[in-house]
């Protein structure tokens, strides 16, 4: 049959082997597309960030952030106070060793 457009294919029915991709493990083909999508978000983030703290100066609201693990609240003005330094905290988070998926947490106040 010449022209019929059918390639024979060499597997065998019931051949189950995958092509290995230069003796490495293949990617994932959504790799460079979650990577662009995380440093989109991270660009999103930034700008919305800016906005906000524009936006709280503009309307004479403290901003308050963290910076090298001390707590600060900046007054529109400029003047910076220290809330807490992350040194001076000494309370622990305690959580359980084994959490599952569905699992119910309670609070404890």
């Amino acid at each position: 049959m010449i022209g019929s457009g059918k390639k024979k294919s060499s597997r065998k029915a019931g051949d189950t082997k995958t092509k290995k991709m230069g003796g490495s493990k293949a990617k994932s083909p959504f790799a460079g597309r979650i990577k662009g999508e995380t440093e989109c978000l991270i660009k999103i983030g930034q700008s919305s960030a800016r906005n906000a703290i524009r936006a709280s100066k503009a309307l004479g609201l403290p901003i308050t952030y963290m910076e090298r693990g001390v707590l600060y609240r900046e007054t529109p003005d400029g003047q910076k106070e220290v809330i807490t330094d992350s040194s001076e905290n000494t309370k622990s988070v305690v959580t359980p060793k084994k959490i599952k998926k569905g699992m119910v947490l309670y609070a404890k106040n």
